[in-house]
């Protein structure tokens, strides 16, 4: 049996639960505004079951941020992520600008809890992993993959003995308006590999971040084609706004026309889809027009 439980105490943090007949996985750990309420809910799904690790799947603070508040619940459970994780959090710029999305967010959708503290100066020791590792999960394994795209540290969990995979935001997440939206931050051809990547896997039931949806097997192919054709899209938008003498600034105004929707505010910050946006940009005329 396989269950996947969409655990994080608000949608605006991702943190999803995989669960087998007895294993039990945590991938991230949302956000601390909301810590206490996804450390409740883990506590409930986990229904006796010990939760034998925990996979960052990138360094972004609604992914990681409460990492110190779950630690704190679960003392004695490994926390393994990418390498290059290890150094996000060596750094004080990206700690402060971590700590500023927190307490954003902590504003737009804290009302309705009892908000904890962004612990940014005490992240507990992580574990790096490696490319294609592999751990038990019930009678077989789950295998990290490096999809690299969102970012450069960003990776997907697959189960192949129970045929899913959770992915990172790489390849995309659902808009609310049901398209496909296009999340590389640091290389488009990176996040175009990716999806190759899992794509070669074989049909899975697919799990997407910030969401307790999924694509079923039947849905591989028409889940694959979104993907790589909301990459092409949205680089595609941005090269032909350069060519026709756009700045950066004009470019951005654009891309924030076409992509922004305010479905998003009960879930999304302003501030960080422009941050996001304004990094797609660079990475993609930097890739393709040498900027």
């Amino acid at each position: 049996m396989f269950e996947h439980r969409f655990v994080s105490g608000h949608i605006a943090g991702n943190c999803q639960l995989a669960l087998g007949d007895n294993s039990a996985v945590l991938i991230d750990c949302s956000q601390p505004f909301c810590a206490n309420q996804t450390i409740k809910n883990i506590s409930e799904a986990l229904e006796g079951r010990k939760l034998e690790r925990i996979i960052l799947s990138h360094s972004h603070y609604d992914h990681i941020a409460a990492l110190p508040q779950l630690h704190a619940a679960f003392p004695d459970v490994p926390i393994y992520a990418h390498p290059y994780v290890i150094n996000v959090l060596q750094r004080p710029g990206a700690l402060a600008t971590m700590h500023r999305l927190c307490l954003t967010a902590e504003k737009l959708f804290g009302d309705a809890f009892k908000v904890c503290e962004p612990k940014l100066d005490c992240f507990p020791e992580i574990i790096p992993l490696q490319d294609g590792q592999q751990f038990p999960f019930d009678d077989g394994v789950m295998t990290v993959h490096f999809t690299p795209g969102h970012t450069k540290d960003s990776v997907s969990v697959d189960f192949p003995d129970k045929g899913v995979c959770c992915l990172c935001e790489t390849l995309g997440v659902k808009r609310p308006d049901g398209r496909m939206h296009p999340c590389f931050l640091t290389s488009c051809q990176d996040a175009l590999d990716s999806v190759d990547k899992i794509e070669s896997l074989g049909p899975r039931n697919i799990f997407l971040a910030h969401m307790a949806q999924n694509f079923t097997k039947d849905e591989h192919t028409m889940f694959f084609d979104m993907s790589r054709g909301a990459i092409t899209e949205s680089s595609e938008l941005i090269l032909r706004l350069f060519d026709e003498g756009k700045d950066q600034e004009g470019i951005f105004q654009a891309y924030s026309d076409f992509y922004w929707n305010d479905g998003y505010l009960a879930v999304w910050p302003y501030h960080a889809f422009e941050i996001n946006s304004r990094a797609a940009i660079k990475a993609v005329l930097r890739d393709y027009r040498g900027q």
